[in-house]
């Protein structure tokens, strides 16, 4: 039985294909069915997916080290993904099968570990959410610097701006207004 993170951070990576790519590799394609749960080791990738007119629109930024799913929804449904994922560093991951997952969940400690990785996702979720509803872009600006230490200067901004719902102009407004 899983009883400690680190118990399931060395079954998973077992059970794993360690892989690296480089920075600007498209990890899950447009209409592609994510069939592998992840464990990011080294670097940042984005969730985004493209509105109507073709804009790419950043869903969320993973960081190392976490667990992930390349698309929630395709993983659990097996449908094809609108999410895409790139990475936008060189990415160390571990890539955990299908298969191999369906045998982790027999594991009630896998379960307990898997089910607090899930709710914190949705929790974050909700508040990003609700945050792009109700603050105003510097108060949602400032709670991306706390979640994401570090971040704003490893990728290109107007990814953050996406992620933030604003434009790259506003962006930079408010970097410079609070510098």
């Amino acid at each position: 039985m899983i009883k400690t993170l680190e118990q399931l951070h060395q079954l998973f990576t077992e059970k794993s294909t360690f892989k690296r790519y480089p920075k600007n590799t498209i990890l899950l394609k447009e209409g592609a069915i994510a069939n592998k749960m992840i464990y990011i080791r080294s670097g940042v990738v984005r969730h985004f997916f493209r509105d109507r007119d073709g804009n790419e629109i950043t869903k969320n930024f993973i960081q190392a080290p976490n667990f992930f799913l390349y698309s929630l929804s395709s993983f659990i449904t097996r449908t094809p993904s609108s999410v895409l994922c790139e990475a936008l560093t060189d990415v160390e991951l571990y890539e955990l099968p299908r298969e191999e997952y369906n045998q982790l969940m027999q594991n009630t400690g896998f379960i307990q570990h898997w089910n607090q990785i899930l709710t914190n996702y949705i929790l974050k979720k909700e508040k990003k959410e609700m945050a792009v509803m109700q603050d105003k872009a510097t108060t949602r600006y400032n709670q991306f610097l706390k979640d994401f230490p570090g971040l704003l200067n490893q990728i290109p901004h107007y990814y953050i701006a996406s992620y933030l719902a604003i434009s790259p102009e506003t962006l930079s407004r408010i970097r410079k207004k609070i510098s």
